[in-house]
């Protein structure tokens, strides 16, 4: 009789748990996760698209793939760059999602032929310097860097042949390498025809630019890469209608040759992956081969129906972004756009962030002194009547100006330039996300 009982016992237990697995996974399926933005667990329809840590969620649809929100072509392939500065690659219409967030870039030309073999004659000559082929990894660890030998000095340099590329007399050009310390720490890198421009890099802990010399140099700079790999660019402005670019081993301290090539008479350094590209900025690399190569930019659209478009068309509305390593352009970082009639732009100009319809805009100065080449966090609201924005905890500003709910393609971060981290929107809803730092 005991056993009986037991029995009974087990069966009603059993049969109650598997009453409440309905209610249970219910309850969990509607929960919501920590980490997403305040307010978009409590209002139907919000969605938090978080590239960088490749979470995307919806309320009252959980967890999604980014693909049901958000549509990414680009005609090319295209670099992309983790957070350590590994590099791996994307082919045609596939984005470029790391822990840097989803990359955005516009359309542009290497203009440098055979980019990542310093060693072939013809398109590099060695001048009181010789390249040849090594073991060391590039950081996409399947090409190599090739080793360069400064043997006298004068100005030892691995440049481009003949007198150099095509360009527009005027203009910005950005030139860059991928290089390693060898036996010497120092790295010298030029841009020229006659004189022009020059820089001493420092391959070394996080990096520096040393120096730069030549009355066109705009700028210089170096980011570190993974397995002790610097990538280092210098921008010039063209004096003449050809350029041509060289790398080679610097004594630290000073130029030679025509008052801008590197100086060493001896050591070694390793280089390769360079690009010759028009722009004030480098973008991610474009390998080429036997003639220039060309990356197409990302085109974003949200996905008609979706909860992000759906959002985006709702008044009122809340809009929340964050974006990092946004490079300045002659042109305005526009984030988000109606058919071209209402426009979000972050980090247009210098440090805040834009609302423009109709010509009509305003702006919000980025809070705490940030640069918007840093992380920008972002937020515009409307309701018809009123818009406002912020940036990073800087002031709110408003305006009077309506949010049109145009109809047609919504663009997002068409010409960003850099890593969109998140995007966050939340229908029928006026109110600002937080965005301090």
């Amino acid at each position: 009789m005991r056993w009986l009982l037991a029995a009974l016992l087990s069966i009603w237990c059993i049969g109650a748990q598997a009453g409440e697995v309905g209610p249970r996974r219910a309850l969990l399926s509607s929960a919501h996760p920590s980490w997403i933005l305040p307010s978009i667990a409590t209002t139907q329809g919000a969605a938090d698209l978080y590239f960088q840590t490749q979470q995307y969620w919806v309320n009252g649809q959980g967890y999604v793939p980014y693909t049901s929100q958000i549509s990414i072509s680009r005609t090319s392939a295209e670099t992309c760059q983790w957070a350590n500065g590994h590099l791996t690659y994307a082919p045609n219409n596939t984005p470029c999602i790391t822990d840097l967030g989803l990359a955005v870039w516009e359309g542009r030309t290497n203009l440098e032929p055979s980019s990542g073999d310093l060693t072939n004659a013809t398109y590099w000559q060695m001048i009181n310097a010789t390249a040849v082929s090594s073991s060391v990894l590039a950081p996409d660890n399947i090409g190599t860097l090739q080793l360069v030998t400064a043997t006298l000095s004068g100005g030892n340099r691995v440049a481009t042949t003949g007198i150099g590329l095509a360009v527009v007399n005027g203009s910005t050009y950005t030139v860059s390498y991928y290089v390693k310390a060898g036996s010497s720490q120092y790295a010298g890198m030029a841009v020229t025809n006659t004189t022009v421009a020059g820089a001493i890099y420092n391959l070394t802990g996080a990096g520096n630019v040393v120096s730069t010399t030549g009355a066109n140099a705009v700028s210089a700079a170096i980011s570190p890469c993974i397995n002790g790999i610097y990538r280092i660019s210098l921008t010039v402005t063209a004096a003449s209608t050809s350029l041509g670019m060289a790398v080679g081993v610097s004594d630290g301290s000073t130029y030679s040759g025509a008052g801008v090539l590197p100086s060493a008479s001896s050591g070694t350094i390793y280089a390769s992956f360079a690009q010759f590209e028009l722009g004030a900025f480098p973008t991610p690399y474009i390998p080429t081969t036997a003639s220039t190569a060309a990356r197409a930019s990302d085109n974003l659209t949200t996905v008609a129906g979706s909860a992000l478009d759906t959002a985006l068309r709702a008044t009122p509305g809340s809009v929340f972004v964050q974006t990092n390593g946004m490079q300045s352009s002659s042109a305005f970082n526009t984030f988000i756009f109606f058919s071209g009639f209402w426009k979000f732009r972050v980090g247009s100009d210098v440090n805040h962030v834009d609302f423009n319809n109709n010509s009509i805009d305003f702006n919000s100065l980025v809070g705490n002194g940030n640069s918007y080449v840093n992380r920008v966090k972002s937020s515009i609201i409307y309701n018809g009547t009123t818009t406002k924005i912020i940036a990073s905890g800087g002031s709110t500003s408003s305006g009077s100006e309506n949010r049109s709910t145009a109809s047609g393609t919504i663009g997002i971060g068409n010409i960003l330039n850099g890593y969109l981290e998140r995007i966050a929107v939340a229908p029928n809803l006026y109110q600002l996300f937080p965005t301090s730092p």
